[in-house]
């Protein structure tokens, strides 16, 4: 009988894969013994919804080791285009330093794929954070070369936005609800640059729902934009992005 557990080698910077083997019993209890085998170089893989401390965590980490802290968003850069070349001049760095992967689920294979070989080379003084909402669209061999850290399945910032709405009443909750659906019923962009960036702006400052507003102007557009719009939204794309995105081409 063999128990696989993962740890990590902190002065190494290397995770080990630690074989237990039931080796027999004394006095009723089973004995183990194991044998660490070094399998890859250390990468976090960061897990948790929208405003749940992701972000913290992995500041925190860098401030710890005194590194240098690398972001790159891969939401916007899926393929990782644009930031393959700029990986594979940093993951050799000869000083301290942390490598942020913001949206890393949204990765392609081909990307996932030459990250991998990235991790595999890079220096021992060099780690990656890979960020994610849903690890299950990572792949069996990026995310077995990773360290998971899981962090509260509930979101801190809703949290302290419905404790602040509890404090008014439940009776100011509805008012609000009411008055917020309100305003977006009545939302418009308008038809010039300006006017839509002013109103996307204010409907930020009033707290509304971006998801509604994109289901909103998407109504008038043609199917083939519908299904583009949803599929970014699928993969994690910002619902604000995509709302300035489809009010600027309405005034274009």
């Amino acid at each position: 009988m063999q128990l696989v557990v993962n740890c990590i080698c902190m002065r190494k910077m290397s995770s080990y894969i630690l074989v237990y083997k039931d080796v027999g019993t004394l006095n009723g209890l089973s004995l183990w013994n194991f044998q660490p085998i070094v399998l890859m170089r250390l990468a976090y893989l960061v897990e948790g919804p929208s405003g749940s401390g992701k972000s913290t965590w992995i500041r925190k980490r860098a401030e710890e080791r005194g590194a240098r802290l690398l972001r790159h968003a891969v939401r916007t850069d899926r393929s990782l285009r644009q930031g393959r070349q700029y990986l594979f001049s940093q993951h050799r760095s000869k000083e301290p330093t942390l490598i942020w992967l913001e949206g890393a689920d949204t990765l392609t294979s081909d990307a996932q794929a030459f990250l991998r070989r990235i991790l595999e080379t890079a220096a021992p003084n060099v780690e990656f954070a890979l960020e994610v909402r849903d690890e299950s669209t990572i792949n069996p061999p990026l995310l077995s070369r990773c360290q998971r850290i899981f962090m509260p399945s509930v979101s801190f910032r809703k949290q302290e936005a419905i404790a602040s709405l509890e404090r008014r009443g439940y009776s100011d909750i509805r008012k609000l609800r009411s008055q917020m659906f309100q305003r977006m019923d009545t939302w418009n962009p308008g038809f010039t640059v300006k006017s839509a960036c002013e109103a996307i702006v204010l409907a930020r400052s009033q707290g509304l729902l971006p998801d509604i507003l994109v289901r909103k102007l998407l109504k008038s557009s043609p199917l083939e934009e519908q299904v583009e719009v949803y599929r970014k939204m699928g993969d994690g794309a910002s619902p604000w992005i995509l709302l300035t995105e489809i009010a600027l081409r309405r005034v274009s």
